[in-house]
């Protein structure tokens, strides 16, 4: 397995802190287990003034540790993770800050496309190994679909398919083709 890094985001008066902590990343499926401890440079990004975003990074060499977020003087609405997909780690945030993320990726401006591109992997992963829910990927997916970026599209259409693959019924499969079918089709 890989790294996963969670977080869980904390706004004590003023600021904001990440509580971070590192595990194994393996499907749900495998017999492996955890117990691996990485060094692993952490980059987080966040809001920070006129619409632009900031970064605060930090070395995780041990299983748990904190990411400040330094620029921060409130509570971020959203936090990425792992900024510009540059670490090799599987990331979650463990509350509103990270739903807010999803369900952003299309609006949110202050986001490089490599920060949506490592988020829908990452959510994608996550589900795979049973970390995050199903719905709060499909929550993201109709904005994602119609999103500028080709990149983004062809990971909801990989997303859609292993979805149907793994846990689409057969009585629900007219379903889940008209989804598609409205989420992709060009518009006349």
């Amino acid at each position: 397995g890989v790294p996963r890094v969670e977080a869980t985001l904390r706004c004590p008066a003023g600021g904001a802190v990440l509580r971070l902590v590192q595990t194994r990343h393996v499907p749900a499926s495998s017999a492996a287990t955890g117990g691996a401890l990485w060094t692993i440079p952490v980059c987080a990004r966040y809001p920070g003034t006129a619409g632009k975003s900031t970064t605060a990074c930090t070395l995780l060499a041990e299983p748990a540790g904190e990411l400040v977020l330094d620029h921060a003087t409130a509570c971020p609405a959203w936090v990425a993770l792992n900024a510009d997909g540059a670490g090799y780690y599987r990331a979650i945030v463990r509350d509103a800050a990270g739903r807010a993320l999803l369900t952003s990726l299309t609006t949110n401006r202050a986001l490089a496309d490599t920060d949506r591109l490592t988020a829908i992997s990452d959510a994608t992963a996550l589900v795979a190994s049973g970390h995050v829910s199903e719905r709060e990927v499909l929550d993201a997916l109709p904005a994602l679909a119609v999103a500028p970026s080709r990149h983004l599209r062809v990971l909801v259409a990989k997303h859609l398919a292993g979805l149907r693959e793994h846990l689409v019924p057969v009585e629900v499969d007219p379903n889940y083709r008209r989804l598609v079918t409205k989420l992709f089709a060009k518009p006349a």
